[in-house]
This record gives structure tokens, C-alpha cells and sequence, in this order.
């Protein structure tokens, strides 16, 4: 019995496994080569989860709100495994903030709400969507960064993850970057930044962990 239940797990295990390195891949592969460059090559026995909106986007048009392509990895290593990935990760500890700082442009996915203003998926209406689209055009001139809406993550601030994450952008440049077809019409963004693209890591060295994003909008 003890063996057959060892069985089972493994092979949900394997399918679990298998399911991310092919979800992943396949999204990857839908990006051009550069705005995926700083990530893993495929998954590993570190991969936690894969988040990504890019196949079914492609897909179907965007409507009636401003939904940007995401592409995230989330890793977490053990203390050595960590460590070397840190040291070869491309860092501007110019470009790194954390998670609370309030000078970043922040890109989510939002919708048209019935009043007639945006708010973020996952954020509640009101107050706090109207502060957030008053402070990307207060930051025209800084980095966009993503909202990471990822399970799993105490979100103590805007951005969605706990404070002592780290956001590092390490490219991020206007202009298009995909089918116009898949650009969202309804752009909240800063002028400046009204198409995109930006990529980098979310670290957190209390949590071993580091996560490899790419948005494109």
C-alpha cells in the first residue's frame, strides 16, 4: 500500500513538473528572444510557479480594459543554489527597490469600471486604483515595474509582494514590441509610456527565492 501511495505521488509529481516546463516554454517561446534573455532556460526542481498570460492573450483581442503580456518564474533555492544565482545575475543596485517604494510606475492589469475610471485586477475599487493610476503619471520619468499578483505572497504593498523584496529592473525601453493587434487601446500609462516593454528580477534574500519577470504592454 505504503508503495502504490509513493506511486501516485511521484507521478502527480511528474506531471506537475512536466506541465510547468511545457507552459513555460511555450510562452517563452512566444516572446521575442531578448525580452526573455535574463530568464532560465526551462524549469528546474527550484520552480515554484509559472505565471503567465501571453498564449491565451495572443489568442483573443484585448477589450475594455489595459491587459499587458506578463511572463513570470518564480525560483526558490537553497542557501548555496542562492547565492550562486546572485552573483550571476545582471544588477544595477541603481535600479533596485523595494517592494514598498512609491517612485515606480506600476503596470497590472485593470478594468473599466462602471464610473468611468480603471482599477487593478485584484486591488479594490475606490481610492486605492485612483492612487495608483495618480502616481504612474506623478513617476513618468522612473522605471515601469510589474504588479505581481502571484499566489502565495503576503502583499504588504502595491506591487504584491512582502516589503523585503527587492525589484530590480535591468532593461526597460518604449516603444512596440509585439503585434499592435494585441496592444491594449485603453492605456493608463504616462504618455512617455504608453508601449513597452521591462524586465528584470524580484529578490528576496530572506526567502531564497528570486523571480524572473518580463512585461510587455
Amino acid at each position: 500500500m505504503k508503495q502504490l501511495i509513493f506511486l501516485v505521488v511521484l507521478l502527480v509529481s511528474c506531471t506537475h513538473n512536466d506541465y510547468l516546463k511545457r507552459n513555460y516554454e511555450s510562452n517563452k517561446s512566444l516572446l521575442n528572444h531578448n525580452l526573455t534573455s535574463h530568464m532560465p532556460l526551462t524549469t528546474s526542481n527550484f520552480t515554484i510557479l509559472i505565471q503567465s498570460n501571453i498564449s491565451s492573450i495572443l489568442k483573443d483581442s484585448v477589450s475594455k480594459g489595459f491587459n499587458p503580456l506578463e511572463l513570470f518564474i518564480v525560483e526558490k533555492y537553497d542557501e548555496h543554489t542562492f547565492d550562486v544565482k546572485l552573483n550571476n545575475v545582471n544588477l544595477n543596485k541603481q535600479n533596485c527597490h523595494y517592494a514598498n517604494d512609491t517612485n515606480l510606475i506600476l503596470i497590472g492589469q485593470y478594468l473599466l469600471h462602471k464610473y468611468g475610471y480603471f482599477k487593478f485586477v485584484g486591488f479594490e475599487e475606490g481610492d486605492e486604483s485612483k492612487e495608483i493610476i495618480s502616481r504612474n503619471f506623478r513617476n513618468k520619468n522612473n522605471f515601469p515595474v510589474p504588479v505581481f499578483d502571484i499566489t502565495g505572497y503576503k502583499k504588504s504593498s502595491y506591487v504584491g509582494l512582502s516589503e523585503e523584496f527587492q525589484i530590480c529592473v535591468i532593461e526597460a525601453k518604449q516603444g512596440i514590441y509585439v503585434s499592435s493587434d494585441v496592444l491594449s487601446k485603453d492605456n493608463l500609462m504616462p504618455d512617455n509610456w504608453k508601449h513597452g516593454f521591462s524586465k528584470g528580477y524580484a529578490i528576496s534574500e530572506k526567502e531564497k527565492t528570486i523571480i524572473y519577470w518580463c512585461m510587455v504592454w
